[in-house]
């Protein structure tokens, strides 16, 4: 008895969803340790930033509290990509398939997604200077810039990156580390965010484990202490991202609840088979929404590289 095409294209559809997401789920995404992932419950989210008050003035008796309005700030949209991508499978492929190559197919469309969602995600920092319109925050500046406007001051700005860019190193993260401590919020108070972790490429790994796990300073004879990674505001570890596309880039992030670098699934991957009826070929897809960005610069601090 022929196996006609509904059947043929069940009797391969969930083999093939085990594989792709066994695949697709087999190690932790790189993309996971760095930046705030969630999910979009509609096409678009938004963000908005008000700006804070002044100091608290002193009040007299009998007189009136002095009531301020607040400092309105732009918004930033959060709008959902849709990607697809699929292959045929022929009926007499089917058949005559001795070498697994549906099995190795469909193993490669889940990597082609676990690859998406890498370089979506990547694309925060990998865009971290640009003055594209997609790739600002809600004070229309890029992600990394040395003149971030503070809303409620009236001309008071904010750097979170070297006025002159620099390759990574004990003196650079030092002035990191700085930074953070300094950060203010729209009002110019004091705002208590701290960093974490580094960020770096491939090419710096080895640089990466020389700075921050040593409890000595790297490329001295004198055995002083390593300070930048020990004691409250150190640096605590690295994270080396393959996915960074400038080899000498940097950063110095906060925690994730301390940043909003973010990455949202509208969608997460889905796999679908079904049946070209003219062909009797399957063919086989995936299918997934997300969009990528960060809506406030704070707790962050990189550079490009000298």
């Amino acid at each position: 008895m022929s196996m006609d095409t509904s059947s043929f294209t069940n009797a391969l559809n969930l083999p093939l969803r085990k594989i792709f997401f066994d695949e697709y789920n087999e190690a932790e995404q790189e993309y996971t340790g760095w930046v705030n992932v969630g999910t979009l419950d509609k096409n678009y989210e938004e963000d908005w930033k008000v700006g804070g008050f002044g100091s608290v003035p002193t009040k007299t008796q009998g007189a009136s509290v002095t009531f301020q309005y607040a400092v309105s700030g732009s918004l930033k949209r959060y709008t959902s990509v849709s990607f697809g991508l699929g292959f045929r499978i022929t009926w007499e492929m089917w058949e005559d398939d001795q070498t697994g190559i549906m099995k190795q197919m469909t193993r490669q469309l889940a990597r082609s997604f676990k690859n998406l969602f890498e370089v979506r995600a990547a694309r925060i920092l990998n865009n971290a200077t640009s003055t594209s319109s997609e790739f600002l925050g809600l004070d229309s500046l890029a992600l990394l810039n040395t003149a971030h406007p503070l809303l409620a001051t009236g001309g008071s700005t904010y750097a979170n990156k070297p006025t002159v860019d620099v390759d990574i190193s004990y003196t650079a993260v030092q002035a990191a580390i700085q930074n953070f401590y300094d950060i203010k919020d729209e009002s110019n108070f004091p705002k208590a965010i701290y960093p974490d972790k580094a960020l770096v490429t491939v090419s710096d790994m080895h640089k990466a484990r020389e700075l921050f796990a040593n409890e000595l300073q790297p490329g001295t004879a004198n055995n002083d202490r390593n300070l930048i990674n020990q004691g409250p505001g150190g640096v605590k570890g690295y994270q080396i991202l393959r996915y960074l596309t400038d080899s000498d880039t940097w950063f110095i992030i906060a925690p994730k609840k301390d940043h909003s670098m973010n990455f949202l699934v509208r969608s997460k991957p889905a796999f679908h088979t079904f049946d070209d009826p003219e062909t009797a070929d399957i063919k086989v897809r995936g299918l997934a929404r997300c969009v990528s960005g960060f809506s406030d610069w704070r707790g962050v601090y990189g550079s490009t590289g000298g």
